[in-house]
C-alpha cells in the first residue's frame, strides 16, 4: 500500500492515473499522438516516496505522475516517442543520480514503453515488463 505517495503533491492515484492513461489512448488512437511511459520501481517503499517527490521535479508539466499496481510509480510522457522516453529515462535517472542516495539509486527499476497502434492499456503496460 502506498498511503504515504498518495499524500506527495502532484502524485495522482490509481484511479485518476488509469483514467488520464485512458484518455491518452483514446487520443493516440484517434490522432496519432504519440506517447510514452515510464515506469519506477523499488523494493523498499520508503525510496519510492523519496523518488516520487524528485521525479515531480524533473518531468515537464504536460506529465502526469501516479502509482500503479499499487507498488510502482508510472509517469505519462505525453507527445513522446520511444527514444524520446528513453532520452528523458537518461536525463531523469542523471538528475535524480545527484539528488539521491547510492543505495536508492541501486534499487531502482525504470521501465519504458511507447504506445503502438492497437494497443489497449493491458497491452501497453504489459510491454512494460519485458523491458
Amino acid at each position: 500500500a502506498l498511503g504515504a505517495l498518495g499524500r506527495i503533491p502532484g502524485i495522482l492515484d490509481e484511479q485518476t492515473l488509469a483514467h488520464l492513461l485512458d484518455v491518452e489512448l483514446a487520443r493516440a488512437r484517434r490522432y496519432e499522438h504519440p506517447f510514452s511511459l515510464l515506469r519506477v520501481r523499488s523494493s523498499e517503499y520508503k525510496m519510492l516516496v523519496e523518488m516520487a517527490g524528485a521525479l515531480r521535479m524533473h518531468t515537464r508539466w504536460a506529465d502526469s505522475i501516479g502509482i500503479v499496481d499499487g507498488s510502482a510509480l508510472l509517469v505519462i510522457l505525453r507527445d513522446t516517442s520511444l527514444a524520446g522516453a528513453q532520452t528523458a529515462a537518461v536525463k531523469i535517472l542523471a538528475a535524480l543520480s545527484e539528488q539521491l542516495s547510492a543505495p536508492t539509486m541501486n534499487a531502482l527499476m525504470l521501465d519504458s514503453a511507447a504506445w503502438r497502434k492497437g494497443d489497449d492499456r493491458a497491452r501497453l503496460l504489459a510491454r512494460l515488463s519485458k523491458g
